[in-house]
C-alpha cells in the first residue's frame, strides 16, 4: 500500500531496474517488499482467532486485502511479452558463457507464455524451500487439485545466479525445478502425472539484478512457473 508513500524504482549497481509492481511484489522480484508472518503459538488458540486465521486462507479474505490498497497473496498473471526489461537485462547481462544459442532459446519458450507470479527460491545454501516459496507450493497444489489452469501446460522453469560455470549452473537450475516438481507431487497426491508442470533449466540466461551482490545473486536464484496455451509445443530445443 503505497499511500502517502512514494513508489520507487530500484537501479542495482549493474544498472539493472528494478519494479515495483503487483507481479514483483508477489513474486519477491523486488527487494524492498517484505511479507508479514503470522506466527502462532503452540497452545490452542480462542475461536475467534482460529476462525479469522482459517478466513485469511480465503478468496474473500485476499479480496479484502486488495480493496484496501494492499498487495494481495491472490497469484498474478502476465504475459512474457509485457516485460521486455527482463529480456533487455537477459541480453545485457549475458556472461561471456551465455551464447546467443541459449537466449534463442529461452525465447522461444517465453513466446506465448505468461508467467505466474508464484515463484520458488530456497534457504541460502540449502535444497529446502524457504516460508515464502512453501506457501506457493500449497496455494500451487490447491489451484491444481481444483482444476485451474487446465487449458494450459506448466513449466518449472529453473534460473541460477552467474557464479561458477554455466554449464554447472544450467544443471543446478534444473536439479531446483525438479525438486520443486517433486514437492508438488507430495503436496498433490491425487493429481494425475500429466497436469504436473514440466521442468526447463535456462542456469544463468535470465538475470532479474546483479551478480556482484549477494542479494542480486539470490533474486536470480529462482523456480519460475510458466504457462502456455495447451496446444503450443512446449518442448524447447536442447542446451547447448
Amino acid at each position: 500500500m503505497a499511500g502517502k508513500a512514494r513508489v520507487v524504482t530500484l537501479t542495482d549497481s549493474c544498472g539493472f531496474l528494478l519494479l515495483p509492481t503487483a507481479l514483483a511484489v508477489k513474486a519477491e522480484d523486488y527487494p524492498l517488499a517484505l511479507p508479514i508472518h503470522i506466527l502462532t503459538p503452540r497452545r490452542r488458540l480462542p475461536l475467534m482467532a482460529r476462525e479469522f486465521l482459517e478466513f485469511l486462507s480465503l478468496p474473500q479474505a485476499q479480496a479484502a486485502v486488495a480493496a484496501a490498497g494492499y498487495v494481495d497473496r491472490d497469484p498474478e498473471r502476465q504475459p512474457m511479452t509485457a516485460d521486455g526489461l527482463r529480456l533487455i537485462n537477459a541480453i545485457q547481462g549475458a556472461g561471456e558463457e551465455t551464447t546467443l544459442s541459449d537466449l534463442k532459446r529461452l525465447v522461444d519458450v517465453m513466446d506465448g507464455a505468461d508467467r505466474l507470479s508464484l515463484t520458488f527460491r530456497f534457504e541460502d545454501g540449502s535444497s529446502t524451500l524457504d516460508a515464502h516459496s512453501q506457501g506457493n507450493l500449497a496455494d500451487l497444489a490447491r489451484l491444481l487439485e481444483s482444476g485451474a489452469f487446465a487449458a494450459d501446460s506448466l513449466i518449472l522453469a529453473g534460473f541460477s545466479d552467474g557464479s561458477g560455470a554455466a554449464e554447472a549452473n544450467l544443471s543446478l537450475s534444473g536439479d531446483r525445478a525438479e525438486t520443486v516438481r517433486a514437492a508438488l507431487a507430495a503436496a498433490a497426491p491425487d493429481l494425475p502425472p500429466d497436469r504436473l508442470p514440466q521442468v526447463m533449466a535456462f542456469g544463468e540466461a535470465l538475470p532479474m539484478a546483479c551478480d556482484e551482490t549477494g542479494a542480486g545473486r539470490r533474486l536470480n536464484r529462482r523456480v519460475e512457473l510458466w504457462l502456455r496455451p495447451a496446444f503450443l509445443r512446449t518442448d524447447a530445443p536442447p542446451a547447448d
